[in-house]
């Protein structure tokens, strides 16, 4: 599915998520997770991404500031 194949990857292609990139980096560089979130708003602003985003460098080995390393056995 096309929508799954150009679904951004790491914080840093989120677009419009300005705030939502700062608290997911935060968190990913001091290892605290919240134990849950809630992802709201319109149609088409970007909840799922930014919820796929956040669930791959949460699960990721090696995550970096920019979100999943794309290279561990997680990420593949």
């Amino acid at each position: 599915m096309l929508y799954n194949d150009e679904r951004p990857q790491n914080f840093n292609d989120l677009l419009g998520q300005d705030a939502n990139k700062e608290v997911f980096k935060r968190q990913i560089t001091t290892g605290k997770f919240s134990h849950a979130y809630l992802f709201y708003g319109h149609h088409g602003c970007g909840k799922t991404t930014s919820a796929r985003a956040l669930a791959r460098a949460a699960v990721c080995q090696h995550p970096t500031e920019n979100g999943p390393c794309g290279e561990c056995a997680m990420c593949k």
